[in-house]
Parts: structure tokens; sequence; C-alpha cells
């Protein structure tokens, strides 16, 4: 274990994890993975809610020949197609809110896997990470950005796999 506290300084790095999102390949890929599948997933949706509102329309196409009970019988399928519908989107949206967290956390644990390695030839105490909405880091000296290079060694890794 490296130790820089004998000479009294400390060694620490930041990477911006923005500039990680914007040009981490893996990152790309699995946003478009998870933009896809919520693509779909409204469309899925859209296309039921249309089925359900033509079947409301061509049964009002009937007009005064629809009976009282064929009206509360309609009226009483409607809503159980409706709420079986709210319950479908309802798990859908379930469905892709864990797919994005698994995802972020197999980008989280890559980051943390390439940063273990490439931290043994660098010799950081402290890697911290900057960002949108991430306060954990109030000043930052540009000179130890090292995102650029652990952005590098990321998609190197990433292109080197998917060959």
């Amino acid at each position: 274990m490296k130790r820089h506290s004998d000479s009294g300084s400390v060694k620490l790095a930041y990477i911006d994890l923005d500039t990680i999102q914007e040009y981490y390949i893996y990152f790309q890929q699995k946003n478009k993975e998870l933009e896809n599948e919520k693509k779909q997933m409204e469309s899925e949706i859209e296309t039921e809610i249309r089925k359900l509102e033509n079947d409301r329309a061509n049964f009002l196409k009937k007009g005064e020949s629809i009976t009282q009970v064929e009206a509360d019988q309609f009226q009483q399928q409607f809503q159980t197609r409706y709420q079986q519908l709210s319950e479908r989107r309802e798990n859908l949206l379930n469905r892709h809110v864990a797919n994005q967290t698994r995802a972020y956390d197999d980008i989280q644990q890559k980051i943390n896997a390439f940063l273990k390695v490439y931290n043994e030839t660098a010799g950081y105490q402290f890697i911290f990470s900057v960002g949108a909405g991430n306060l954990s880091v109030y000043y930052q000296d540009p000179s130890l950005n090292i995102t650029r290079e652990v952005l590098d060694g990321l998609n190197a890794e990433f292109e080197k796999k998917d060959k």
C-alpha cells in the first residue's frame, strides 16, 4: 500500500461523472438500451389505450340500440380492462426502473473495478467524483482531473472485451 502521508502530502484526483456519462461507450450503450425499452413500453401502452378507446367508440356507435344491460356489461368490462392496463403500465414502469438501477450499478462496478487497477500505478489516496447534482466536492484543481485517462481506459477495455 502506497503511503503519501509520510511526506505530509495527500495525492487526490477526481473524475467528472457528467463527462463519463457523455463519452463512456458502455454507458451510452446501456442508456440507448434503456431508452429503447422505455419507448417500446410506452408504445405498447399507447397501443392498448387506442384499442380500448376504439372498442368504446365502436360500442357507442350502436347508439340507441344499446340496452341498459349491454351498457352496464360494457362499462364493467371497460373499467376492468382499464384497471388491468393501469396495472400493466405500473408493472412495466417498475421493471424499467429496476433495469435502469441494475444498469447504473453495473456501470458503477465497472468504473470501480477499473479505478482499482488504474490506481495501482497512479497511486492516488482518494479519487472523488464530481458532476451535476453531486456536491461531494466543492473545489477541484483542474490539474487533478483524470477523467480523460479513465474514460480512455474504460472505452479501451470495453472495446477489447466487445471484440
